[in-house]
Protein backbone atom coordinates (compact mmCIF):
# COMPACT_ATOMS: atom_id res chain seq x y z
CA UNK A 1 0.00 0.00 0.00
CA UNK A 2 2.88 2.30 0.94
CA UNK A 3 4.36 1.71 -2.70
CA UNK A 4 0.90 2.44 -4.16
CA UNK A 5 0.87 5.41 -2.36
CA UNK A 6 3.89 6.73 -3.55
CA UNK A 7 3.12 6.44 -7.00
CA UNK A 8 -0.61 7.32 -6.49
CA UNK A 9 0.76 10.83 -5.73
CA UNK A 10 3.34 10.91 -8.27
CA UNK A 11 1.22 14.07 -10.13
CA UNK A 12 1.77 15.61 -6.69
CA UNK A 13 4.70 17.95 -6.24
CA UNK A 14 6.47 14.83 -4.01
CA UNK A 15 6.27 12.47 -6.64
CA UNK A 16 6.42 14.47 -9.68
CA UNK A 17 9.75 16.53 -7.97
CA UNK A 18 11.78 13.41 -7.72
CA UNK A 19 10.58 11.92 -11.15
CA UNK A 20 11.64 14.98 -12.91
CA UNK A 21 14.68 15.77 -10.96
CA UNK A 22 16.20 12.26 -11.85
CA UNK A 23 15.03 12.72 -15.68
CA UNK A 24 16.66 16.13 -16.04
CA UNK A 25 19.94 14.23 -14.30
CA UNK A 26 19.58 11.48 -17.02
CA UNK A 27 19.21 13.87 -20.02
CA UNK A 28 22.11 16.20 -19.11
CA UNK A 29 24.59 13.58 -18.23
CA UNK A 30 26.42 10.93 -21.09
CA UNK A 31 24.94 7.61 -21.74
CA UNK A 32 26.90 5.56 -19.14
CA UNK A 33 27.18 8.13 -16.64
CA UNK A 34 23.30 8.20 -16.92
CA UNK A 35 22.59 4.58 -16.37
CA UNK A 36 24.85 4.87 -12.96
CA UNK A 37 22.19 7.77 -11.80
CA UNK A 38 19.58 5.57 -12.41
CA UNK A 39 20.97 3.06 -10.92
CA UNK A 40 21.59 4.81 -7.76
CA UNK A 41 18.30 6.43 -7.55
CA UNK A 42 16.81 3.11 -8.83
CA UNK A 43 13.75 3.44 -6.26
CA UNK A 44 12.22 6.34 -7.60
CA UNK A 45 11.31 4.65 -10.86
CA UNK A 46 10.31 1.69 -8.50
CA UNK A 47 8.11 3.60 -6.39
CA UNK A 48 6.73 6.21 -8.35
CA UNK A 49 6.80 4.74 -12.07
CA UNK A 50 5.63 1.13 -11.46
CA UNK A 51 4.68 -0.59 -7.85
CA UNK A 52 7.55 -2.96 -6.82
CA UNK A 53 7.24 -5.39 -4.42
CA UNK A 54 10.98 -5.20 -3.89
CA UNK A 55 11.13 -3.28 -0.41
CA UNK A 56 9.72 -0.80 1.32
CA UNK A 57 10.87 3.02 0.76
CA UNK A 58 11.17 5.71 3.01
CA UNK A 59 9.20 8.12 1.72
CA UNK A 60 5.84 5.59 1.42
CA UNK A 61 3.16 7.25 2.65
CA UNK A 62 0.12 5.95 3.78
CA UNK A 63 -2.81 5.88 1.02
CA UNK A 64 -4.61 8.81 -0.44
CA UNK A 65 -7.86 7.24 -1.12
CA UNK A 66 -8.72 10.02 -3.36
CA UNK A 67 -5.50 10.71 -4.83
CA UNK A 68 -5.44 6.88 -5.61
CA UNK A 69 -9.20 6.51 -7.51
CA UNK A 70 -8.27 9.97 -9.39
CA UNK A 71 -4.79 7.74 -10.60
CA UNK A 72 -6.94 5.18 -11.54
CA UNK A 73 -9.45 6.69 -13.50
CA UNK A 74 -6.71 8.50 -15.26
CA UNK A 75 -4.80 5.24 -16.10
CA UNK A 76 -8.17 3.92 -17.55
CA UNK A 77 -8.41 6.80 -19.40
CA UNK A 78 -4.71 6.08 -21.16
CA UNK A 79 -5.04 2.63 -21.58
CA UNK A 80 -8.52 2.95 -23.32
CA UNK A 81 -7.03 5.60 -25.83
CA UNK A 82 -4.29 3.14 -25.97
CA UNK A 83 -5.67 0.00 -26.46
CA UNK A 84 -7.95 1.38 -29.54
CA UNK A 85 -5.08 0.10 -31.41
CA UNK A 86 -4.39 2.65 -33.78
CA UNK A 87 -1.10 5.07 -34.46
CA UNK A 88 -2.19 7.62 -32.10
CA UNK A 89 0.31 9.98 -30.10
CA UNK A 90 -0.78 10.06 -26.01
CA UNK A 91 0.81 11.99 -23.02
CA UNK A 92 -0.46 13.75 -21.05
CA UNK A 93 -0.18 18.13 -20.84
CA UNK A 94 1.24 20.62 -17.61
CA UNK A 95 -2.32 19.95 -16.14
CA UNK A 96 -2.30 15.91 -16.06
CA UNK A 97 -5.03 16.15 -18.74
CA UNK A 98 -5.25 13.47 -21.38
CA UNK A 99 -3.77 14.96 -24.94
CA UNK A 100 -4.12 12.34 -28.30
CA UNK A 101 -2.32 13.43 -31.38
CA UNK A 102 -2.42 12.19 -34.34
CA UNK A 103 0.87 12.97 -35.25
CA UNK A 104 4.04 13.76 -33.57
CA UNK A 105 5.04 17.18 -32.84
CA UNK A 106 8.68 16.97 -33.34
CA UNK A 107 9.17 20.43 -31.22
CA UNK A 108 7.93 18.60 -28.29
CA UNK A 109 10.27 16.80 -26.30
CA UNK A 110 9.34 14.76 -23.29
CA UNK A 111 11.25 12.65 -20.98
CA UNK A 112 10.91 9.63 -22.30
CA UNK A 113 8.97 8.10 -25.97
CA UNK A 114 7.98 5.15 -25.66
CA UNK A 115 7.94 3.37 -29.10
CA UNK A 116 4.61 1.34 -29.25
CA UNK A 117 2.68 0.75 -32.89
CA UNK A 118 -0.71 0.25 -33.23
CA UNK A 119 -1.00 -3.53 -34.20
CA UNK A 120 1.01 -3.90 -30.36
CA UNK A 121 -1.41 -1.91 -27.92
CA UNK A 122 -3.19 -4.69 -26.41
CA UNK A 123 -4.37 -4.09 -22.76
CA UNK A 124 -1.67 -5.80 -20.85
CA UNK A 125 1.09 -3.87 -23.72
CA UNK A 126 -0.93 -0.23 -22.07
CA UNK A 127 -1.39 -0.93 -18.97
CA UNK A 128 2.45 -1.01 -18.70
CA UNK A 129 2.96 1.68 -20.98
CA UNK A 130 0.40 4.13 -19.25
CA UNK A 131 2.51 4.11 -15.93
CA UNK A 132 5.30 5.54 -17.65
CA UNK A 133 2.80 8.35 -19.14
CA UNK A 134 1.45 8.76 -15.61
CA UNK A 135 4.54 9.16 -13.89
CA UNK A 136 7.43 9.60 -15.86
CA UNK A 137 6.26 11.82 -18.50
CA UNK A 138 6.38 9.43 -21.10
CA UNK A 139 4.96 10.23 -24.28
CA UNK A 140 3.96 7.31 -26.54
CA UNK A 141 4.41 7.33 -30.07
CA UNK A 142 3.98 5.18 -33.52
CA UNK A 143 6.74 3.84 -35.40
CA UNK A 144 7.85 6.26 -37.74
CA UNK A 145 8.72 6.30 -41.33
CA UNK A 146 12.55 7.08 -42.31
CA UNK A 147 12.06 10.69 -43.11
CA UNK A 148 10.23 11.42 -40.02
CA UNK A 149 12.60 9.19 -38.16
CA UNK A 150 15.61 12.21 -39.36
CA UNK A 151 12.94 14.95 -38.13
CA UNK A 152 12.84 13.02 -34.63
CA UNK A 153 16.56 12.35 -33.87
CA UNK A 154 17.26 16.28 -35.07
CA UNK A 155 14.56 18.22 -32.93
CA UNK A 156 15.30 15.81 -29.68
CA UNK A 157 18.68 14.84 -29.55
CA UNK A 158 19.66 12.99 -26.51
CA UNK A 159 16.46 15.20 -24.46
CA UNK A 160 14.07 12.40 -24.72
CA UNK A 161 14.88 8.74 -23.34
CA UNK A 162 13.61 6.09 -25.87
CA UNK A 163 11.69 3.12 -24.50
CA UNK A 164 11.04 0.03 -26.36
CA UNK A 165 8.05 -2.77 -25.23
CA UNK A 166 9.60 -6.12 -26.30
CA UNK A 167 10.04 -5.70 -29.21
CA UNK A 168 13.27 -3.81 -30.85
CA UNK A 169 12.62 -1.66 -34.11
CA UNK A 170 16.20 -0.91 -35.08
CA UNK A 171 15.27 2.58 -36.89
CA UNK A 172 14.29 4.41 -33.21
CA UNK A 173 18.10 3.15 -32.10
CA UNK A 174 20.17 6.21 -32.78
CA UNK A 175 24.02 5.60 -32.40
CA UNK A 176 24.81 8.40 -29.80
CA UNK A 177 25.93 7.34 -26.20
CA UNK A 178 24.14 10.43 -24.79
CA UNK A 179 20.80 9.08 -25.68
CA UNK A 180 19.57 6.42 -23.20
CA UNK A 181 18.11 3.76 -24.57
CA UNK A 182 15.72 1.50 -22.78
CA UNK A 183 13.39 -1.99 -22.69
CA UNK A 184 11.03 -3.49 -21.13
CA UNK A 185 11.06 -6.85 -20.98
CA UNK A 186 8.47 -9.89 -21.57
CA UNK A 187 11.11 -12.63 -21.96
CA UNK A 188 8.48 -15.02 -23.20
CA UNK A 189 8.16 -12.78 -26.20
CA UNK A 190 11.59 -11.84 -26.85
CA UNK A 191 12.56 -12.41 -30.68
CA UNK A 192 15.90 -14.39 -31.48
CA UNK A 193 16.41 -11.50 -34.25
CA UNK A 194 16.70 -9.07 -31.34
CA UNK A 195 19.69 -10.32 -29.39
CA UNK A 196 21.91 -8.67 -31.40
CA UNK A 197 20.37 -4.89 -31.00
CA UNK A 198 20.07 -5.63 -26.93
CA UNK A 199 23.97 -4.36 -27.05
CA UNK A 200 22.22 -0.83 -27.50
CA UNK A 201 19.97 -1.24 -24.53
CA UNK A 202 21.25 0.93 -21.32
CA UNK A 203 18.85 -0.88 -19.10
CA UNK A 204 16.52 -3.76 -19.12
CA UNK A 205 13.21 -3.05 -17.02
CA UNK A 206 11.95 -6.65 -16.02
CA UNK A 207 8.26 -7.13 -14.06
CA UNK A 208 9.32 -10.69 -12.93
CA UNK A 209 12.48 -12.20 -10.64
CA UNK A 210 12.67 -15.04 -13.61
CA UNK A 211 12.83 -12.34 -16.24
CA UNK A 212 15.28 -10.32 -13.99
CA UNK A 213 17.74 -13.38 -13.84
CA UNK A 214 17.24 -14.77 -17.40
CA UNK A 215 18.23 -11.16 -18.71
CA UNK A 216 20.98 -11.30 -16.29
CA UNK A 217 22.20 -14.56 -17.82
CA UNK A 218 21.82 -13.34 -21.45
CA UNK A 219 23.82 -9.82 -20.67
CA UNK A 220 26.67 -11.83 -19.35
CA UNK A 221 27.01 -14.36 -22.14
CA UNK A 222 26.46 -11.84 -24.68
CA UNK A 223 28.97 -9.30 -23.23
CA UNK A 224 26.75 -6.45 -22.78
CA UNK A 225 26.93 -3.70 -20.57
CA UNK A 226 23.38 -3.31 -20.06
CA UNK A 227 21.75 -3.35 -16.64
CA UNK A 228 19.10 -5.21 -15.63
CA UNK A 229 16.41 -3.93 -12.93
CA UNK A 230 12.81 -5.61 -11.47
CA UNK A 231 10.35 -3.04 -11.47
CA UNK A 232 7.45 -5.61 -10.46
CA UNK A 233 3.87 -5.97 -11.74
CA UNK A 234 1.06 -2.96 -11.65
CA UNK A 235 -2.17 -3.28 -13.11
CA UNK A 236 -5.29 -1.68 -12.47
CA UNK A 237 -7.11 -1.24 -9.71
CA UNK A 238 -11.04 -3.02 -9.68
CA UNK A 239 -11.26 -2.15 -6.39
CA UNK A 240 -12.16 1.60 -7.15
CA UNK A 241 -15.61 0.27 -8.43
CA UNK A 242 -16.75 -1.53 -5.91
CA UNK A 243 -19.81 -0.77 -3.96
CA UNK A 244 -19.19 -0.63 -0.15
CA UNK A 245 -19.71 -3.81 1.94
CA UNK A 246 -18.67 -6.21 -1.51
CA UNK A 247 -16.56 -8.92 0.84
CA UNK A 248 -14.35 -11.42 -0.60
CA UNK A 249 -15.93 -14.79 -1.43
CA UNK A 250 -14.85 -18.09 0.15
CA UNK A 251 -11.44 -18.93 -0.92
CA UNK A 252 -12.08 -19.21 -4.77
CA UNK A 253 -9.41 -18.81 -7.67
CA UNK A 254 -9.75 -16.46 -11.11
CA UNK A 255 -8.06 -17.16 -14.45
CA UNK A 256 -8.62 -15.02 -17.56
CA UNK A 257 -8.02 -16.05 -20.86
CA UNK A 258 -6.00 -14.12 -22.91
CA UNK A 259 -5.27 -15.10 -26.43
CA UNK A 260 -1.50 -16.26 -26.00
CA UNK A 261 -0.73 -19.61 -25.05
CA UNK A 262 1.67 -18.56 -22.59
CA UNK A 263 -1.22 -18.14 -20.49
CA UNK A 264 -1.66 -21.58 -20.37
CA UNK A 265 -5.56 -21.83 -19.88
CA UNK A 266 -5.74 -25.24 -20.73
CA UNK A 267 -3.00 -26.79 -19.02
CA UNK A 268 -5.15 -25.15 -15.96
CA UNK A 269 -7.91 -26.74 -16.43
CA UNK A 270 -6.59 -29.99 -17.40
CA UNK A 271 -4.83 -29.47 -14.00
CA UNK A 272 -7.88 -28.68 -11.70
CA UNK A 273 -10.05 -31.23 -13.00
CA UNK A 274 -8.00 -34.02 -11.24
CA UNK A 275 -8.58 -32.36 -8.14
CA UNK A 276 -12.17 -31.96 -7.16
CA UNK A 277 -10.99 -31.38 -3.94
CA UNK A 278 -9.44 -27.53 -5.28
CA UNK A 279 -11.80 -24.84 -4.43
CA UNK A 280 -14.07 -23.17 -7.40
CA UNK A 281 -11.88 -22.13 -10.42
CA UNK A 282 -13.86 -19.25 -12.11
CA UNK A 283 -12.26 -18.64 -15.65
CA UNK A 284 -13.31 -16.07 -17.92
CA UNK A 285 -12.30 -16.01 -21.85
CA UNK A 286 -14.02 -16.68 -25.42
CA UNK A 287 -14.32 -20.46 -25.58
CA UNK A 288 -16.08 -22.11 -28.07
CA UNK A 289 -17.92 -25.52 -27.27
CA UNK A 290 -15.70 -28.20 -28.16
CA UNK A 291 -12.87 -26.58 -26.03
CA UNK A 292 -14.99 -26.58 -22.72
CA UNK A 293 -17.50 -29.09 -22.97
CA UNK A 294 -15.41 -31.54 -21.03
CA UNK A 295 -15.73 -29.36 -18.12
CA UNK A 296 -19.36 -28.42 -18.29
CA UNK A 297 -19.90 -31.23 -15.02
CA UNK A 298 -17.37 -30.29 -12.88
CA UNK A 299 -18.19 -28.73 -10.13
CA UNK A 300 -15.66 -26.80 -9.30
CA UNK A 301 -15.23 -24.96 -12.66
CA UNK A 302 -16.74 -22.73 -13.85
CA UNK A 303 -16.64 -20.93 -17.30
CA UNK A 304 -17.27 -17.03 -18.10
CA UNK A 305 -19.16 -16.29 -20.49
CA UNK A 306 -21.37 -19.24 -20.53
CA UNK A 307 -21.26 -21.88 -23.36
CA UNK A 308 -23.42 -24.95 -24.11
CA UNK A 309 -23.99 -27.31 -27.23
CA UNK A 310 -26.27 -24.77 -28.72
CA UNK A 311 -24.17 -21.74 -28.70
CA UNK A 312 -22.84 -21.18 -32.50
CA UNK A 313 -19.24 -21.55 -33.34
CA UNK A 314 -19.37 -18.09 -35.64
CA UNK A 315 -21.65 -16.28 -32.60
CA UNK A 316 -19.17 -16.25 -29.43
CA UNK A 317 -20.93 -15.34 -26.11
CA UNK A 318 -20.69 -11.73 -25.56
CA UNK A 319 -17.76 -10.97 -22.92
CA UNK A 320 -18.43 -10.01 -19.44
CA UNK A 321 -18.86 -5.84 -19.30
CA UNK A 322 -16.00 -4.15 -17.58
CA UNK A 323 -17.71 -3.95 -15.03
CA UNK A 324 -19.02 -7.11 -14.25
CA UNK A 325 -15.18 -8.48 -14.80
CA UNK A 326 -13.89 -5.61 -12.40
CA UNK A 327 -16.39 -7.12 -9.78
CA UNK A 328 -15.03 -10.66 -9.96
CA UNK A 329 -11.54 -9.37 -9.68
CA UNK A 330 -12.20 -8.06 -6.56
CA UNK A 331 -14.31 -10.25 -4.90
CA UNK A 332 -11.90 -13.21 -5.63
CA UNK A 333 -9.30 -14.00 -3.61
CA UNK A 334 -6.60 -15.03 -5.65
CA UNK A 335 -6.08 -14.41 -9.24
CA UNK A 336 -4.10 -17.04 -11.13
CA UNK A 337 -1.23 -16.36 -13.98
CA UNK A 338 0.80 -19.42 -14.75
Amino acid sequence: IGVMSARSGARGHHGKQHTNRLMLWVMLLSGAAAVAVLSANRYLLSAHVLDSPIATHDDAQPLNIRIHVADERLLRLVVEECSKREDSVIWLDRQGQLVVQEAVDFKQCPTMDALLPGKDRGLSTCTDMALYVMHAGARIIPLLQAQDMHRYNAGCGAATARLFWHTIYPSFIVDREDVLHMMLVDHNKLLAKDTLLHEHMNVFLCKTRVCQELMRRHVVRMGYSGHVWLMGHSSSDPSVDVRLGVQHKDLSFLHIKGRSSQQHTQQLLRCWVTQPHFPRLTVVGAFAWEEVKMYGDILNVQILPRVNHDTPQDQPPQPLAAGQLRQLQAETPVHIYP
